[in-house]
């Protein structure tokens, strides 16, 4: 870019090197996947791994493909899936270690992103802004469902911080760190009115 484009504008600069980095980005975040997740990396042995429901070491029964939709982009990952016979359950351990959920189709931090511009504008703007901004292709419903999940999630740790402070009238155990040191209360200001007559004109 820098040969083919001697002395041209910030602008144009700005604009091809970011246009760069937005393609390059998932293949980047894919391989930092692959080589920090076991079970995502293909040149090592799949290992067996105990069932989160019964707690049986099984082995790896096979592999199987999942695409995420990132603040980077869309990556793709081709994981290790175990499937117990005996309660006949189905996991992943990389899908386990990233906290990626059964049926999961976006990131968390582009969740956040989707509901805080969600909550701002219209869904169709939101979806306008996160392409122009982040270079993150999402459709305005798409947006929409995850923006009131999150809403609705969001909603419900409220109602129950509330409903535990009407019962206990403390905070949450772990949604505040306490104050370090002493805390002293003080009233500043106050004003008193008053008469220094009576209604007659009497002292």
């Amino acid at each position: 870019h820098a040969q083919g484009h001697r002395d041209t504008s910030l602008a144009e600069h700005e604009d091809a090197v970011l246009a760069a980095w937005r393609e390059v980005a998932p293949a980047l975040l894919e391989g930092v996947l692959q080589l920090a997740t076991t079970g995502l990396d293909k040149s090592a042995r799949p290992l067996a791994s105990r069932c989160p429901s019964c707690d049986q070491r099984r082995g790896v029964q096979s592999q199987r493909k999942r695409q995420l939709q990132t603040r980077l982009g869309p990556v793709r990952l081709q994981r290790w899936w175990h499937h117990c016979w005996k309660c006949g359950h189905g996991w992943s351990p990389p899908d386990q270690a990233l906290g990626v959920m059964p049926y999961q189709q976006t990131s968390t931090g582009l969740t956040r992103w989707q509901a805080a511009l969600g909550a701002v504008t219209t869904f169709r703007e939101a979806a306008r802004l996160l392409a122009e901004l982040a270079g993150v292709e999402v459709g305005s419903e798409t947006l929409r469902t995850q923006a009131e999940r999150l809403g609705t999630k969001l909603e419900g740790q409220a109602r129950a911080a509330m409903a535990c402070v009407d019962q206990t009238h403390e905070p949450p155990v772990g949604e505040h760190d306490p104050a370090p040191g002493m805390l002293v209360v003080e009233t500043d200001g106050v004003m008193v009115r008053y008469r220094d007559r009576h209604l007659d004109g009497v002292r």
